[in-house]
């Protein structure tokens, strides 16, 4: 018997970032791959959780291909770093591999735990897998190296494995590989990304990939291989899966937070008050990881007779909170940081446009009732308000 880490909490509601998780089953349901974008703890991880578990919500997107479609989630905490010889001796590329292979065969063994593997096949399957993986440790370093190739063969293992009985017709297994907190990936090789486009084209859309970051695949490619022209084109192959297809994270929407807040309620065994609940949700904006580490200290507080200001002022007062805003500020480039400082301290006549557009994109801004640019997060102006010009001096 196995388990998926993503079972180990309260499951969210089949409705969860449902704008969000429509866009990634699309995607899944065309066979395709995407990129997903998302500030500092604004949830990346929860959604591809959500999409990885809820089954109501993949019977309602993917519709008949919902059972066939094995979601693989690659955490980089979890990645294998071996010490520097013999690093040397499997290759820089084999902690990716490693991964990949351990975590198909764990999402197999979870499936067949829940009989959706054919009688037939699912043991074999998973047997078979098991020996591509135990290859990687082989002491013959021919084996050890030969990574893409147990990942090719396991692949080609499941994509041949038939369909269980009273399956529609004209269907076949599909394989998503979710890569969570892309940035983690920096230590592998180009060549392995490579060769994973390689695997997808041998399958086309029956390969899907799905990237989670902070900013942009682009931006990030350009800025890791700044002074490396071949490594650039060498992952332009892995990019160019990607290109059109990027969606930006949303903050949580009403009843997502509301769900949010119902699990830390349990988690502390603690209720809010109703007022205290609503402003939480309007002092964080919903976004999910200020939400989260200003649940205990808003219980704490009577905001009967406080404004909102003055609640964001309490709030930041709290070590947890104040990290938090600087994790949302670290994972945006500079020229972003100083046009959100311009409009949390009133500074709107020398905005860059291009950066204006980019917060936009990533539902940091918008404009105000009265048409003036105003932040989505009253808690982030409120520390920003606080702070010396990005440009100028360190955060507080």
């Amino acid at each position: 018997m196995t388990t998926q880490p993503y079972v180990t909490q309260d499951p969210l509601p089949s409705n969860y970032q449902e704008r969000d998780a429509e866009y990634v089953y699309r995607f899944l349901y065309a066979g395709e791959s995407c990129s997903l974008v998302g500030i500092g703890s604004v949830g990346k991880s929860n959604l591809l959780h959500f999409l990885m578990s809820d089954d109501k919500a993949k019977e309602k997107h993917l519709r008949e291909q919902a059972p066939y479609i094995i979601m693989v989630l690659l955490d980089p905490h979890k990645i294998v770093h071996l010490q520097k010889q013999a690093l040397a001796q499997a290759g820089t590329a084999w902690p990716g591999y490693e991964i990949m292979i351990s975590r198909l065969r764990r999402a197999l063994e979870e499936l067949d735990d829940k009989n959706r593997l054919p009688q037939q096949d699912g043991a074999d399957i998973i047997a078979t897998i098991s020996r591509l993986y135990l290859n990687l440790f082989n002491e013959q370093l021919l084996l050890a190296q030969a990574g893409i190739r147990h990942l090719e063969e396991a692949v080609f293992a499941v994509m041949r494995m038939a369909m269980p009985a009273g399956s529609p017709p004209n269907l076949s297994w599909k394989i998503a590989f979710l890569f969570d907190e892309f940035e983690g990936f920096r230590s592998l090789p180009p060549e392995f990304f490579e060769s994973l486009r390689g695997v997808r084209d041998e399958f086309k859309n029956r390969i899907m990939f799905v990237t989670a970051s902070r900013r942009p695949l682009d931006e990030l490619i350009n800025e890791w291989y700044e002074n490396d022209p071949r490594g650039h084109e060498i992952m332009d192959g892995f990019l160019e899966l990607f290109r059109g297809f990027t969606h930006f994270i949303r903050l949580l929407d009403r009843d997502s937070a509301e769900a949010l807040i119902q699990r830390l309620q349990k988690r502390y065994n603690l209720e809010l008050e109703p007022a205290n609940r609503r402003n939480l949700l309007d002092a964080t904006g919903r976004h999910a990881g200020l939400l989260r580490r200003s649940f205990l200290p808003m219980h704490r507080v009577a905001v009967s007779s406080l404004t909102l200001d003055q609640i964001c002022d309490y709030l930041l007062r709290h070590r947890g909170v104040l990290q938090e805003c600087q994790t949302i500020l670290d994972s945006l480039p500079l020229v972003e940081r100083i046009c959100l400082w311009q409009v949390a301290n009133g500074q709107f006549d020398s905005f860059d446009q291009e950066a204006w557009n980019s917060l936009g994109e990533k539902h940091l801004v918008d404009q105000s009732h009265q048409g003036l640019p105003s932040l989505a997060l009253p808690l982030l102006r409120r520390y920003l308000a606080g702070l010396p010009h990005p440009a100028h001096g360190p955060a507080r």
